[in-house]
């Protein structure tokens, strides 16, 4: 099974791309470290406050790939 998600996210408090590359690459690491998942900036928008983000997750099983994690 593959999960896939993709998050669309306005980052109010961003004032520069600065500030939206340490939000974004704070979520992706605290997502892979979370939930064991594949996470990338999908639409790297020159705007610094948005962004979106994928995130994937493959399982050999037929349980969604967070509950297989949780077992």
């Amino acid at each position: 099974m593959i999960a896939f998600l993709t998050l669309e996210l306005r980052i109010e408090a961003a004032q520069s791309l600065k500030d939206k590359r340490q939000v974004t690459r704070s979520l992706k690491d605290r997502l892979r470290s979370s939930f064991n998942v594949g996470v990338a900036e999908l639409d790297p928008s020159l705007l610094w406050n948005q962004a979106t983000i994928g995130v994937v997750s493959v399982s050999h099983s037929h349980d969604t790939p967070l509950e297989e994690e949780n077992l």
